[in-house]
């Protein structure tokens, strides 16, 4: 079930407490982010990881850095660092995507760009991912 609150700090503090659901801003008088080249709107970032998993690597794709599903309801299930881990997700009123593993008080956002067939996370000018999205759970996490 997809669950919509309304305004931003609303759903980025019920996505964090929660836990329970993904949740988003959709306001539509809520004035939007402006788009770099090639990055993905907060409907485009809700539609590619809503069921769906993903692949990450190295910027250059020397290594896979994690792989994750991400539930409809919010929750993900993946490996990270060769451990199998649980957590949360969500989009945030930026359009980024957001996650954290259970067990840790870590959120990690990213911007999401479409590079070529693929997409690239960005936390920071020095800090970006390759990603492979996948639909369903081909990897059964």
């Amino acid at each position: 079930m997809k669950r919509v609150f309304r305004g931003a700090a609303c759903a980025l503090a019920l996505g964090l407490a929660l836990g329970a659901g993904p949740a988003r801003a959709d306001d539509p008088a809520a004035p939007q982010p402006e788009l770099a080249p090639g990055q993905l709107s907060v409907d485009e970032v809700w539609e590619l990881y809503t069921g769906n998993s993903e692949l990450v690597f190295s910027a250059n794709r020397a290594r896979e850095r994690w792989k994750a599903y991400y539930h409809p309801d919010g929750r993900m299930s993946g490996v990270d660092r060769g451990e199998a881990q649980t957590g949360i997700w969500f989009v945030d009123p930026l359009g980024r995507h957001c996650f954290r593993w259970d067990g840790t008080t870590r959120t990690r956002c990213h911007t999401i760009l479409k590079r070529g067939a693929g997409y690239v996370r960005v936390k920071d000018a020095d800090k970006r991912y390759a990603s492979e999205v996948h639909e369903g759970n081909p990897f059964n996490l």
